[in-house]
């Protein structure tokens, strides 16, 4: 079963379980890329953003402890 969701003025189709190509629908053309090139590129966005927070955070962050 085909999903759409729609960013913007981008448009995604794609199969529930994100196992086939993703269609990516933008005003200029379309594409078709498969699912696990879009996790990898989100999944490196994700690893950066969550580096730069542990490079930031205090010892006690890290910990999950409250500052005294």
């Amino acid at each position: 079963m085909s999903h759409t969701t729609k960013l913007n003025d981008t448009i995604f189709i794609h199969d529930g379980d994100f196992g086939e190509d993703v269609r990516i629908i933008r005003p200029d053309g379309e594409l078709r890329v498969p699912f696990e090139d879009i996790k990898g590129l989100v999944g490196h966005y994700v690893m950066m953003r969550k580096i730069a927070v542990l490079e930031q955070a205090e010892p006690d962050d890290l910990f999950g402890v409250e500052k005294e």
